[in-house]
């Protein structure tokens, strides 16, 4: 009896069988959080990216339109952004995007409008086991148009 645990141990101490499934139950929810960390990560800089990129595209349209003489309202720039961040190619969930324009407090130089665009976006969060307070970006934009 007493030399059949001897042997016994050795046998256990060479048998590598279900290493692999020990191995990866300490390293697999480490892995897998890094991996959902890193696209949580990239879902916060294409919402940064596309919030930027909406806003100079207003900020361009808007120069243009002024040049044609046809004069933007507040509410309409609003509505564009909003189309602009929802659809190609920035594709930004409609629910969690918010604009606001409004004409700056003081203009500081005569015959120039200015207007202040801010864009807002809750970025979804990927990670539901983690309890992240909101990912809410803000981006504000000052468009200078001139008139006539």
């Amino acid at each position: 009896m007493t030399s059949q645990i001897p042997r016994f141990l050795q046998r256990l101490h060479r048998d590598q069988r279900g290493a692999t499934v020990i191995e990866f139950a300490i390293l697999g929810p480490a892995l897998i959080a890094m991996l959902l960390g890193v696209m949580q990560v990239g879902l916060y800089m294409q919402a940064q990216n596309a919030l930027s990129s909406v806003a100079g595209d207003m900020s361009r349209y808007m120069s243009v339109e002024y040049q044609k003489d046809n004069e933007i309202s507040n509410t309409q720039l609003e509505n564009l952004a909003y189309t602009r961040a929802i659809s190609a190619p920035y594709l930004l969930n409609g629910s969690r995007v918010g604009t606001t324009a409004i004409n700056a407090s003081a203009q500081p130089i005569a015959n120039v409008r200015e207007i202040e665009l801010t864009l807002t976006y809750q970025v979804p969060n990927v990670m539901a086991f983690a309890t992240m307070g909101p990912m809410e970006l803000s981006y504000t934009k000052s468009i200078f148009v001139t008139i006539t």
